[in-house]
């Protein structure tokens, strides 16, 4: 009999397994379906992320995220935008080193 209910166990595990995979697969990703190509100041800009065209969305692109949680969205391909992207990972090293408690690291995600 204990048999049994490990089966039924089992089946219920794998069930609920497919249906999370299933709801994952189709979540919807936030996409920039723009790029504005105006400089934005370095001490506004707390972190960005890389966008690619193909995977999921339309356009490459660079995400940036202000202090205030902001996204906003810039060509890849420029040269503030890598100098920017410097400067936030300058930033991040600098609040890991002090643990955060600056008030420049306003807005940085912890690593």
């Amino acid at each position: 009999m204990a048999l049994w209910g490990d089966a039924k166990l089992f089946l219920c595990i794998l069930v609920i397994t497919c249906c999370c995979t299933v709801t994952v697969a189709q979540m919807a990703q936030d996409c920039c379906l723009r790029v504005a190509n105006k400089p934005i100041e370095q001490p506004h800009v707390a972190d960005y992320r890389k966008q690619i065209a193909g995977e999921g969305c339309h356009i490459s692109a660079t995400v940036l995220v202000t202090r205030r949680g902001v996204s906003l969205c810039a060509p890849d391909n420029e040269q503030w935008v890598n100098e920017l992207m410097k400067h936030v990972d300058h930033l991040k090293d600098m609040c890991k080193k002090r643990i955060y408690k600056r008030r420049r690291c306003l807005g940085v995600k912890y690593q």
